[in-house]
């Protein structure tokens, strides 16, 4: 695995390796093993992004907006399913 590639996976599916591609898995693995000054930088700044991620709220959307897409749907002349 190429160092390119390493940070490629890092940066689409974060740090922990339960996420990657399987058929990527034990090259991954093996490179972090290998070359820790080029994989740990990589994983740990992941490693905080996952975690904004998983601390983060996602804003529902108000009942109002929900009346006004609803609304719109029927003026288009769409029907629910």
């Amino acid at each position: 695995m190429t160092s390119e590639r390493f940070l490629a996976l890092v940066a689409a599916y974060g740090a922990d390796a339960r996420r990657w591609p399987e058929s990527e898995l034990a090259a991954a693995r093996a490179f972090a093993d290998a070359d820790p000054a080029a994989a740990g930088p990589a994983l740990a700044d992941a490693d905080a992004v996952d975690a904004e991620l998983h601390a983060s709220r996602v804003a529902h959307p108000s009942m109002a907006l929900r009346d006004r897409v609803i609304a719109s749907a029927a003026e288009a002349g769409l029907k629910a399913r």
